[in-house]
């Protein structure tokens, strides 16, 4: 595939990379208004019930809550100012999501190890299947739209939200499965406490990678270490391609996106 670089350069890219800003901001509020209404159900109906997996799932909507939150501080400004990357926000933001991976795996381990050691049952009532079925099927259509945006803008802290929005769709489905698999036997009560706990290493790992690229003294914005800013998108065509080229006019494609890095001559 041929780029022409100087094109990268016209207002078209500056257009681009609005509308994508847009985008962000549109889907981190429908995140946050989705998590909000979620998480407040969750903790009502478990509290009625005294269901610990509903109060707990409720307490993780509210960290994507906070996710979104940051997505939203960090692209505000810069829609409304119409300006470039702003590294300070990036980073800040990048540290924030990664410090709520760390809160939210902390959070599984204490809540799955006391349901360990006290032999708590799952809830297996009709309330705690309902929202977790229907969590899981909203979850998926909110997060989708969040990589591809991640890596069209090629921003760690848009990743980190769709690593968050992840999260949360894990931990609905181990919601369910476990209510799920107590209902139909009753020597399964610890299985969703042993995957939770399974998946905290993974929240753990995903939040300290991010701290650790936000504290980095080459940290540069882009999703990933090997991601070169400022990226400058050079086409659009294929939302699972990312290539971006540097001030070198190196061209480069996020491993993000599953894709090696490639270097072309500057025309």
């Amino acid at each position: 595939m041929a780029f022409n670089f100087p094109e990268c350069l016209f207002p078209k890219e500056k257009y681009e990379k609005t509308r994508m800003r847009v985008f962000a901001l549109a889907i981190s509020w429908i995140s946050i208004i989705y998590n909000a209404i979620e998480g407040g159900v969750s903790i009502g109906l478990g509290a009625d019930v005294m269901a610990r997996a509903l109060i707990v799932f409720g307490i993780q909507s509210l960290v994507e809550v906070l996710s979104a939150a940051l997505v939203v501080y960090r692209f505000r400004c810069e829609i409304q100012n119409n300006s470039s990357i702003n590294l300070a926000l990036e980073k800040r933001a990048t540290l924030g999501i990664g410090i709520l991976f760390v809160i939210l795996a902390l959070g599984t381990w204490v809540a799955s190890i006391v349901a360990l050691v006290t032999r708590a049952e799952p809830d297996s009532s009709k309330p705690s299947l309902i929202v977790s079925a229907a969590s899981l099927f909203c979850m998926i259509f909110v997060w989708l739209p969040k990589p591809w945006i991640a890596a069209e803008l090629n921003s760690s802290v848009m990743r980190g939200e769709a690593a968050c929005s992840l999260a949360c769709i894990y931990l609905t489905i181990v919601l369910f499965i476990g209510s799920l698999v107590y209902k139909m036997w009753l020597g399964g009560w610890w299985i969703d406490s042993a995957i939770a706990i399974a998946l905290g290493f993974f929240f753990l790992h995903e939040g300290w990678e991010m701290i650790a690229w936000a504290r980095n003294k080459n940290f540069n914005g882009g999703c990933c270490k090997t991601c070169s800013s400022p990226a400058i998108p050079i086409s659009f065509s294929n939302p699972h391609i990312m290539p971006y080229a540097t001030d070198c006019g190196q061209i480069e494609k996020c491993e993000c996106s599953n894709n090696k890095t490639e270097c072309n001559e500057q025309p």
